[in-house]
């Protein structure tokens, strides 16, 4: 393991308090759980490639080096597939200076170059009403096709209709770019779901983490940061990690159930629908939150419903 590229990964994690639990802890992780982190949380498209190609290069397990030079390969024929024009293709682009933005028309055109030029043209004609580029920009382009399918199972395998997604934000700069008619970097075609198969690809690699979070702790993780990358949603941790480090179980506190105070009603099969609301966010993404910066309306929350799981758990 290179120590150094291990620390610079760590650096990926949107989670502070996992960081720095690894930090104190001095705790490592496999070379695959490192293609993980990258694969999902490195900035942008051309920085993935490049922490990648460093993955193959530092790596010491065979294996790891690789699943590395596959996954280079998958991102770069995906990018190649997805710029490449097409006469039965179109790219239609919608355009977000900000989060909250009401959602515009979708514009459509030939070529990928051709849908930079156009978004460039959208921001000089809405410039008077505030349509600026800026780092909370997206800018969305769906590749899509325009031709009637020659057998109606072509639009179940992904020959009609989009066929890949790209996510640009400031600066027109990649953050994310995919095809779905790439399946993944193993060209997998289980027929099993994905919770199922052994395939190794870096979709099924499930971290084990250090316990740096408890059980009813209040927890917090962003938004999707290629959606809304200012968006805080608020939860109550579900499990305890030390009975299950590779999968959390996060209760959103904006439940129905919370927020009317009737934590403990039960359905027909009496089934407490206050665990109905919840995720399964990575850990690599959990994190406390600073009870000060935290809304009174939510910490409020927080403590009637900790109180009341405490219960059901009889403490």
């Amino acid at each position: 393991m290179d120590k150094k590229f291990h620390d610079k990964i760590m650096r990926l994690l949107p989670s502070k308090d996992l960081f720095n639990c690894v930090k104190a802890e001095k705790f490592i992780f496999g070379e695959e759980d490192l293609l993980k982190f990258i694969n999902d949380y490195a900035y942008d498209f051309n920085k993935k490639m490049q922490l990648f190609k460093e993955a193959e290069s530092v790596f010491c397990d065979k294996v790891a080096k690789a699943h590395a030079k596959k996954l280079i390969a998958y991102n770069q024929s995906a990018y190649d597939a997805f710029m490449q024009a097409d006469e039965n293709c179109v790219y239609e682009i919608k355009i977000k200076c900000l989060p909250d933005d009401a959602d515009e028309e979708t514009l459509l055109t030939r070529t990928f170059d051709d849908a930079i030029e156009m978004i460039k043209s959208w921001l000089k004609c809405y410039n008077d009403i505030g349509a600026k580029d800026n780092r909370l920009s997206r800018y969305t382009i769906d590749k899509k096709t325009v031709t009637l399918p020659r057998y109606p199972r072509d639009i179940y395998h992904g020959k009609v209709g989009s066929l890949g997604r790209c996510v640009l934000g400031y600066k027109f700069n990649i953050l994310d770019l995919s095809m779905y008619t790439h399946y993944n970097e193993i060209h997998c075609k289980s027929s099993v779901d994905c919770e199922d198969c052994k395939t190794p690809c870096v979709g099924n690699i499930m971290p084990r983490f250090p316990h740096f979070l408890k059980k009813y702790d209040l927890v917090a993780f962003y938004d999707n940061y290629l959606d809304n990358p200012t968006k805080i949603y608020y939860g109550i941790l579900g499990f305890d990690m030390e009975k299950c480090d590779n999968d959390s179980y996060f209760i959103f506190l904006d439940s129905e159930y919370i927020k009317s105070r009737k934590v403990d009603f039960t359905d027909e099969k009496g089934y407490y629908r206050v665990f109905e609301a919840h995720c399964h966010p990575s850990y690599a993404e959990l994190f406390k939150p600073d009870i000060n910066d935290v809304p009174k309306e939510i910490y409020d929350d927080y403590l009637y419903a900790v109180e009341g799981l405490k219960k059901f758990d009889n403490i």
